[in-house]
């Protein structure tokens, strides 16, 4: 089968979240036999150069990675704010993917709904893969300025269009498919899990994890994501003071990209450091006895949620943070939904090893058998199937 993915960043298994997807997709596609290629932006493709060419030969694999726009002029700025996103395709990617698609094609995916600025495609071989909808996840953010609110009005117009733009799509949970089938009715819309490559997440042992009498609670992401901003907020301020109450000796770290956008708000708070921009994410789901992540509003899997079950770090999250996975409370993860219940499920996972230990293993399990790549991989191909059958009707 031929087919062309158009990523919004390059397939690496340690880059942005959802390129752990994407590398899994690239890779494990064209090891079946498939006659991939990959268009991706990047701000900064030299950056990636060698891990690029290190995982996928040229000899064997067709990546194409582009630099993104520039968005510096007054010009390219006010574009970016009518068009959101659309810098991240150039013109350069643009002629080179109409190029290729002239050339014949099975299936176009699309990864995203911010690379849909494009032309020159067949609707019926065309599927545009959605991970999360603003709509949803703008409840939990009020804009502060008046650049806030045109960049929310923008964004929420031209995600709308996108969404109704595009018939075929995928998602990542049944909640996502019942919200864009009211944003676009009789549209073809498939929930597929995302995958991760497990081979790159060893269990971590027992005795390599944190002493039982320390007490570590971490929240891991990317500030920039708005679902990880709120839940890094509602901790600190809600949540932590209620563990401390409990557990004065526990410590919270916050872990991840621009972390240090809520530190002001947390420099007389006891017992919390802040860990910004670190080169390797995973000594930190290992020097951890509990992942906390409770996000306000938030849409689609949540990766960081993902990747601790796999590394076998006990979860303490609510319903949004755990969509997309069918954790049972007390089995894979403890749940709840207000900050007492979630305080108080926090601190009897801390105070109890045994019950880590179980859980663990068992969210283990449960992600070796929701996100297996294989079976992934296999919906996804029935998926293109389906596709292309109507297509040549």
């Amino acid at each position: 089968m031929r087919i062309i993915f158009l990523y919004p960043d390059p397939p690496v298994p340690w880059g942005n979240a959802a390129s752990r997807w994407y590398y899994v997709q690239f890779r494990q596609l064209t090891k079946r036999g498939h006659q991939v290629t990959a268009f991706c932006c990047s701000a900064d493709p030299e950056k990636y150069r060698t891990e690029i060419d290190h995982l996928f030969p040229q000899d064997e694999f067709d990546l194409r990675v582009f630099a993104t726009d520039q968005r510096g002029t007054v010009i390219g700025k006010i574009q970016s704010l009518i068009h959101p996103n659309s810098y991240l395709l150039s013109s350069e990617l643009k002629k080179n993917l109409q190029r290729e698609l002239a050339k014949g094609y099975d299936i176009l995916h699309l990864q995203s709904q911010w690379v849909g600025y494009i032309s020159g495609y067949h609707p019926e071989k065309t599927v545009m893969e959605i991970h999360f909808l603003h709509s949803i996840d703008f409840h939990s953010h009020d804009p502060r300025h008046i650049k806030d609110y045109l960049i929310r009005y923008y964004l929420l117009k031209k995600e709308k269009d996108m969404v109704k733009k595009f018939k075929n799509k995928i998602t990542l949970s049944s909640r996502l498919k019942d919200a864009m089938t009211n944003l676009s009715p009789g549209h073809q819309i498939t929930v597929i899990p995302l995958a991760i490559d497990l081979s790159l997440y060893s269990f971590i042992p027992a005795d390599k994890r944190p002493d039982p009498s320390t007490q570590i609670v971490t929240l891991i992401g990317s500030m920039g994501w708005i679902p990880t901003y709120s839940a890094a907020k509602r901790i600190v301020f809600n949540i932590w003071p209620l563990i401390l109450s409990q557990l004065p000796k526990a410590e919270l770290r916050i872990v991840g990209w621009g972390a240090k956008k809520i530190s002001a708000s947390c420099d007389l708070m006891e017992n919390i450091e802040i860990i910004e921009n670190v080169p390797d994410i995973k000594p930190y789901f290992a020097n951890a006895s509990i992942l906390l992540y409770p996000p306000a509003r938030a849409s689609g899997m949540k990766v960081k949620v993902v990747e601790a079950m796999a590394f076998g770090l006990p979860v303490v999250s609510n319903a949004d943070g755990l969509e997309g996975i069918p954790a049972v409370d007390s089995i894979h993860a403890l749940i709840a939904e207000s900050d007492q219940e979630l305080a108080d499920k926090a601190v009897s996972l801390l105070k109890n090893s045994e019950m880590q230990e179980r859980m663990r293993n068992q969210a283990r399990n449960l992600i070796e058998e929701v996100i297996h790549t294989d079976k992934v991989l296999n919906r996804l191909e029935n998926t293109y199937l389906n596709l292309t059958k109507t297509s040549q009707d």
